[in-house]
């Protein structure tokens, strides 16, 4: 029997994949907030705040299991 992957909007949040993919964002939100664009700035931004809702979720669920 197969077991559900738990996710956040698609995202696995099993701690392995979550670090990566947290990773991942990141380093393309701090590409974005280098560019001399506003609107650049802004997706970079946006994109910090989803990891940042990313890693809680990750981290509630593996609290969870305690």
């Amino acid at each position: 029997m197969s077991q559900k992957i738990k996710t956040f909007k698609g995202l696995s949040i099993h701690p392995c994949d979550a670090f990566k993919n947290m990773s991942l964002i990141v380093e393309a939100a701090s590409l974005l907030s280098a560019v001399d664009d506003d609107e650049y700035r802004e997706i970079s931004d946006i994109l910090l705040a989803f990891v940042c809702n990313y890693a809680n979720e990750a981290h509630k669920n593996e609290w969870d299991k305690r």
